[in-house]
């Protein structure tokens, strides 16, 4: 499970974006299944897409690409 405004990235090609692609998770939802609102944008902070994912769509972006926190 992940957690609101944890950096993550996508397993698999999914809604245009490449496997890979680094995201912020925005939203978490529980009911009536785990869900996430992920938002990824470009290097000028522009939104490329907002997309709502599930746990087997992501893995966790590792310490050193979310600044430390």
């Amino acid at each position: 499970m992940f957690d609101e405004y944890q950096m993550v990235r996508l397993k698999r090609r999914t809604g245009g974006l490449v496997e890979g692609t680094l995201g912020t998770v925005v939203t978490v939802y529980t009911d009536p299944c785990p869900g996430y609102e992920v938002e990824f944008c470009d290097n000028d902070g522009s939104t490329l897409a907002l997309l709502t994912l599930y746990d087997d769509d992501l893995v966790a972006a590792p310490e050193a690409e979310r600044g430390g926190v």
